[in-house]
């Protein structure tokens, strides 16, 4: 079922969603109703993070450069 059939307004999140679902990749974002709609509708969204949780993946990255 889709996003939008369980009436989910926000195109942009159904198709952002979509795309880091389907590659495995993260979905930069703040909107903590999104992520409510997620958990509510039993989807999956631990690819969703927010800028801090980026920025604390980048310097964990940066320190295993090293």
């Amino acid at each position: 079922m889709s996003l939008w059939q369980l009436e989910h307004p926000d195109m942009i999140d159904n198709i952002l969603y979509g795309v880091a679902l389907r590659n495995n990749m993260y979905l930069l974002t703040l909107d903590l109703e999104f992520r409510n709609f997620l958990k509510k509708h039993n989807l999956k969204y631990n690819m969703l993070i927010t800028h801090q949780e980026l920025f604390g993946k980048i310097e964990r990255q940066d320190y295993k450069s090293y």
